[in-house]
């Protein structure tokens, strides 16, 4: 087990992997998740933006969804909330302007 962020994570073994960036990769922009799904070991997320019908309208639209294995979605969410922990960001009081919505 390894303290990160205060929250303790367990560690694995695994063999160390070069990543490469792919700079025509996909790139998703969200304003919130709408939903998570598991489904025997994956977690799903589906991710929405706000778009508008020619009226004007506001939709939440979900723009994409990703799937982990569960040990990668909780890395994923331990990390992300380091990352906000470190940059001044408060996860614990997103204010206003939080996009997220826990609905199922």
């Amino acid at each position: 087990m390894e303290n990160i962020g205060g929250v303790e994570v367990e560690t694995f073994n695994e063999p160390v992997v070069q990543v490469f960036d792919n700079p025509v990769g996909p790139e998703i922009y969200a304003e919130g998740s709408q939903s998570m799904f598991a489904a025997g070991d994956n977690v799903s997320i589906a991710l929405w933006a706000p778009r508008s019908d020619p009226n004007g309208k506001l939709y939440r639209v979900i723009v994409g969804r990703i799937t982990l294995p569960s040990r990668g979605a909780h890395g994923l969410a331990v990390a992300l909330f380091d990352f906000l922990n470190k940059t001044g960001l408060n996860p614990d009081n997103p204010g206003p302007e939080s996009g997220t919505s826990h609905a199922n």
